[in-house]
């Protein structure tokens, strides 16, 4: 099955880690391994996730931000991360911009993911449903 998915770039399309990519070029690897290795190719299965994850995963300094075709073997690394085995750099996009609330959000959802007091749980749990924004 092939489908879409997003990829951040250097500004002369390379990757963290100095692979070259080439619109319309197709890159396929093996599938074997774990996701940060040379077995998979990584991408975001959202837009906005790229933008977010850019400090902890590549930090680049002036990323792009590409749509790109994605098929083969696909693996995941919970709900932020994936590789694929085949990926086709297609369309440059303008990144989403988030808004401070999203910020906010993707802040208060990872910190959730953690063992944190309930206390904080709980008032988090109202910050997201507006019930209170102290």
């Amino acid at each position: 099955m092939t489908t879409k998915a997003y990829k951040l770039l250097n500004p002369d399309l390379t990757t963290y880690n100095g692979c070259q990519w080439v619109v319309g070029e197709t890159k396929t690897t093996s599938g074997k391994g774990n996701l940060c290795g040379p077995g998979w190719l990584h991408g975001y299965e959202h837009a906005e996730l790229a933008h977010f994850l850019n400090p902890i995963h590549a930090n680049f300094k002036n990323p792009v931000l590409y749509e790109v075709r994605v098929g083969g073997k696909h693996l995941r690394d919970g709900p932020l991360k994936s590789g694929w085995t085949a990926m086709t750099l297609m369309t440059l996009i303008q990144a989403p911009i988030p808004t401070t609330e999203q910020r906010v959000r993707f802040a208060m959802a990872c910190a959730l993911s953690t063992d944190m007091p309930q206390s904080f749980r709980q008032w988090a749990y109202n910050w997201l449903d507006r019930v209170d924004r102290t």
